[in-house]
């Protein structure tokens, strides 16, 4: 048999001698074997467990040959879901994730302002595609034929024939209907076609019999009601988002628009009332980088709100469509429903706040009643412009700064007080921010939506100190100084808690918290006179006092006398020194003996009994001090370091801040002194 295939081979090979040996050798067998062997990698086993995963997948994984392999073999073998188990047990699970993914991506991008975002379920059937047909635009500034109308607000209306959409645009037109009308931006006005004939000619206007068009004059077209329709491309408008939201000048500019459908009307009018801020309004930033902080407006501008951030405590101008109102529990509030409903004008306080609504409580009717946050306003009966009030601790001119600088009510910077007497903010508790030399001061109050500063008589104010109990106070009434030295009363005034408190309509104060207070609250009540035997204490800010050493603040009537100076030790210091009787004058001392002090003033040289002259006080980080305080550090310059109203940083004057040379001394301890001079 062997014999026999090698002659044949060999004949063969002698007729082609291209053939492939190993070709035409007859192993039939052999072949059918090498298949067989093949086949069997392939086929799957019923006991092997297909990995879904790796199925779905295994065009991803490198290493998922052989389940992308098995999964081409079955796909291959299968008719239909019905016909397979396997299709049934790993595609109908993909087909569900695949179908939520796709329902989640569409949401998002097609649904206007759609925050929320559906967890992933099994969804088959997709939700349907909202499509925006109308919006409110502003034209974007290009060249053209709305070149005027940059900026402008503009009804965008989506049109499609013929399967191609285009945009037609409503605006207000801007068009000189008078022939001496020669400005480059005219007036928005609505188009009159009489007017247009009588100035132009009845043949400049030309009758359109169209479902929207009513008027073609100067190669524009016009509705029925005067509003300019123009076909522009999407590129043409700016929509920021979608949030484009017209001021109410311009909405009122639309209220006759034949375009404009009540769903929009009332979309837009609920949009206008959400963004309706005026001066005073506190509001809340809900994008940007400020997203979050709250803060005051300031000043209000057609596109942009100067808002004053009170937790970074800075000015910064943001968009309207940025910011919305905040309203907190106790803001006095006024309804606005419309002309046509009899709850229109209502004036309460917010008792509650809720997602979309607030509750509000009439003090006439006695009633709580919710409304929309959208159709609540706040009181701007209440509220008080006086953005422009200067800040007296930071006066421009150095004449001022130092007279400020001088003045003795000062002391009662940061102090908590209330308001009594004939005051209509009787009863009502703030901060003292700022004072003036005439006895005025610019109090802080904690009333509801009101000015952050208001100028109030210090006689008409008490300082507020916390009692024993977390529920009890104890007022202090105070009264304008006339220098820098204050003494108290060590007897306190009696606190009853029978007596009635005092009502007030802004507020009500409990019996616990306010007690016996006659004499504070009668607007007649004159200030007892101090005890000259009581000890001096400071009203510095950051000092706290407890209220069994509290007593009635006023006036001492001898100066102190400045006898430290009279130390040889400040003799070099160059202490500064200013006359009482001047306050706007410095002097350099030179030297002190007994009752006199020499002082250097100008080219001069002068003598000033002691008694006249007072210290210059450390106000900033500027200036070298020295330190008077008994001590190591008695007579020694330092440089402030960080200044406090109660105590200051400093350190070794010349040489760099360290631990060795920095100390904590009390500001009132230390005077200012001019530079040392170069040795």
């Amino acid at each position: 048999m062997k014999n026999a295939e090698r002659n044949a081979k060999r004949r063969r090979i002698q007729q082609n001698p291209f053939l492939d040996i190993e070709a035409v050798v007859d192993k039939d067998n052999e072949e059918d074997q090498s298949l067989d062997s093949e086949d069997d990698g392939f086929i799957v086993d019923d006991s092997v467990e297909i990995d879904e995963d790796d199925v779905l997948h295994g065009d991803e994984d490198i290493m998922s040959d052989v389940a992308t392999q098995r999964s081409r073999h079955l796909s291959s073998q299968s008719t239909g879901p019905e016909d397979d188990e396997a299709y049934s047990a790993f595609l109908a699970r993909a087909r569900a994730r695949a179908s939520a993914a796709r329902a989640q991506s569409e949401q998002l991008g097609s649904i206007i302002a759609e925050v929320y975002a559906p967890p992933p379920v099994d969804l088959y059937s997709l939700p349907p595609k909202t499509n925006i047909n109308k919006t409110w635009v502003r034209i974007r500034p290009l060249k053209g034929a709305l070149r005027v109308y940059s900026g402008d607000l503009a009804l965008a209306v989506r049109s499609e024939t013929y399967g191609e959409v285009f945009w037609l645009y409503w605006l207000v037109p801007r068009i000189r209907l008078s022939k001496k009308d020669n400005s480059a931006r005219p007036e928005p006005a609505l188009f009159n076609a009489q007017l247009a004939m009588v100035e132009f000619g009845d043949q400049s206007v030309e009758s359109v019999h169209s479902d929207d068009l009513a008027w073609n004059f100067q190669g524009f077209s016009y509705s029925k009601q005067g509003y300019l329709i123009e076909d522009a491309p999407a590129k043409s408008s700016l929509s920021f988002g979608g949030q484009v939201i017209p001021t109410i000048d311009e909405f009122k500019a639309f209220a006759s628009c034949e375009a404009l459908d009540e769903q929009l009307r009332h979309r837009t009018q609920l949009l206008i009332g959400q963004n309706a801020i005026s001066r005073g309004d506190r509001v809340m930033c809900i994008g940007g980088e400020l997203r979050g902080l709250i803060g005051t407006v300031l000043e209000c501008y057609e596109d942009r709100l100067d808002v004053h951030l009170e937790n970074l405590d800075i000015d910064s101008t943001l968009m309207r469509i940025e910011v919305r109102r905040h309203f907190r529990v106790g803001d006095r509030v006024t309804v606005s429903l419309g002309d046509g409903d009899s709850r229109t004008g209502r004036q309460g306080w917010v008792t509650g706040i809720y997602e979309e609504s607030v509750c509000v409580f009439d003090p006439k009717t006695r009633e709580e009643m919710m409304y929309s946050w959208q159709t609540v306003q706040f009181d701007t009966e209440e509220i008080v412009y006086n953005r422009c009030l200067p800040d007296l601790r930071r006066s421009s001119t150095f004449p001022e700064l130092l007279g400020m600088s001088y003045n003795p009510n000062r002391v009662y910077h940061k102090k908590r007080i209330m308001v009594v007497g004939a005051h209509r903010f009787k009863g009502i508790t703030g901060i003292i921010v700022d004072t003036t030399l005439d006895g005025y001061a610019f109090v802080s109050l904690d009333i509801f939506n009101h000015s952050n500063k208001e100028k109030v008589k210090i006689t008409d104010l008490q300082i507020v100190i916390p009692g024993n109990k977390s529920n009890q106070i104890h007022l202090l009434p105070i009264a304008p100084q006339e220098n820098m030295y204050i003494s108290t009363i060590s007897t306190s005034p009696s606190l009853s808690p029978d007596a009635p408190a005092p009502q007030t309509p802004m507020t009500s104060i409990s019996t616990a918290r306010s007690g016996s207070l006659s004499d504070a609250w009668n607007p007649s009540a004159r200030t007892p006179l101090p005890s000259m035997r009581s000890p001096l204490w400071s009203l510095s800010p950051g000092v706290t006092h407890s209220s069994d050493s509290m007593g009635m603040v006023s006036v001492a009537t001898v100066p102190e006398t400045l006898t430290w100076i009279c130390n040889p030790v400040f003799a070099t210091s160059r202490v500064k020194l200013r006359l009482r009787s001047d306050p706007m004058q410095i002097v350099e001392m030179r030297s002190a003996s007994g009752d006199v002090v020499t002082v250097r003033q100008g080219m001069l040289i002068a003598n000033y009994p002691l008694a006249d002259v007072d210290f210059v006080r450390a106000e900033g980080k500027l200036d070298p001090v020295v330190s008077f305080s008994p001590g190591a550090l008695y007579g020694k310059i330092f440089k402030i370091k960080e200044w406090g109203t109660a105590q200051t940083i400093i350190y070794d004057f010349g040489k760099r801040p360290s631990n060795k040379n920095t100390y904590c001394v009390a500001t009132n301890t230390l005077a200012v002194v001019f530079p040392p001079l170069k040795s």
